[in-house]
């Protein structure tokens, strides 16, 4: 009895493994995306201009919550 359940259990592994695919390396051109997908060195190109924008955002954003938690700590002393 136990012989046949072990055998069951390795009958239907085998089919599930049989029946499902995967993908075991990940990379940016996987799936949908690799339709579309761009040559080895255009994913890592960014304009300086933008860089900058997007650091100033970052560094605005920043000094807004250094003002906020100054003002929070002088309202509350």
């Amino acid at each position: 009895m136990q012989v046949r359940a072990v055998l069951v259990l390795a009958v239907v592994a085998l089919v599930a493994v049989a029946t499902s695919r995967a993908q075991l390396n990940f990379t940016p051109w996987w799936g949908k995306r690799a339709l579309g997908a761009p040559a080895a060195g255009d994913c890592v190109s960014a304009s300086p201009q933008a860089l900058l924008s997007i650091l100033n955002a970052a560094q605005a954003e920043v000094q807004k919550l250094i003002d906020c938690s100054r003002f929070t700590s002088e309202a509350n002393s």
